[in-house]
């Protein structure tokens, strides 16, 4: 996940973005376009040309430049250096190439990991609501393109759930579930748990839980989870 501070200067949009992908919001974009220096580092990095007939082939072309520009003059002496210079460019070029496209592979097999976080942390929220069955019965709840101020999803009321157990998907495409719970006080008070992942990608979930605060979804956050739903909790209840 790339660092990106949060001040006082940032855009609000740009703090939003952050938040909800984990990512600078301005990644780098490679703009290079076809050119004749382009064609040379293709040329270099051509592995079906051999290394010792690259050479060969560059050596015989300045050679004759050389040789040209002895007899004709200065201005093939002018050529000859431009095209050494060019040639160690292109080789520059070339490895950086390299070095992009191997940045390119890497980037691949972290998004494929993550891809791969991600659905494994889906499928045990699933198991804990029930299995996958009763994870995909539950009613949806439409935000409508709600969001709180930091992406989180903490501004659900308990009239917000028409059901006492929902889920959904929020506008940037995160997964997340809700629960309507009681008190077992006397006189019951009301409230909305949450869990949803917590960036566009990867495998964090953060669930709201009932300290009031949102943390990660471990072990003791698992245990309160499972214990509200089946109304085994000391404390909380689902509301029907």
């Amino acid at each position: 996940m790339a660092i990106f501070a949060i001040d006082r200067n940032t855009k609000p949009e740009d703090a939003m973005y952050w938040h909800v992908t984990g990512k600078h919001p301005h990644p780098q974009i490679d703009t290079t376009e076809p050119n004749c220096m382009n064609q040379i580092v293709e040329w270099i990095r051509d592995d079906s040309v051999p290394l010792l007939q690259k050479v060969g082939m560059a050596a015989l072309g300045i050679l004759s430049t050389l040789a040209i520009g002895y007899v004709v003059g200065k201005m093939f002496l002018v050529t000859t250096v431009v095209t050494v210079i060019t040639l160690l460019w292109a080789k520059r070029e070339a490895v950086e190439t390299d070095r992009k496209e191997a940045q390119m592979i890497e980037e691949a097999k972290t998004a494929e990991k993550m891809l791969a976080e991600q659905r494994a942390a889906l499928e045990k929220v699933k198991e804990l609501l029930g299995g996958n069955e009763a994870y995909e019965a539950l009613p949806n709840l439409d935000l409508g393109g709600r969001m709180g101020d930091r992406g989180y999803i903490d501004f659900l009321e308990p009239e917000d759930l028409a059901h006492p157990l929902m889920k959904g998907n929020d506008k940037f495409g995160r997964p997340f579930f809700a629960l309507k719970i009681h008190s077992n006080d006397p006189v019951p008070a009301q409230g909305v748990l949450i869990g949803f992942q917590k960036y566009t990608e990867g495998g964090l979930w953060v669930y709201k839980g009932t300290n009031g605060r949102f943390d990660e979804i471990k072990d003791r956050e698992f245990n309160e989870i499972r214990q509200i739903r089946t109304n085994q909790h000391p404390a909380f209840r689902l509301a029907v």
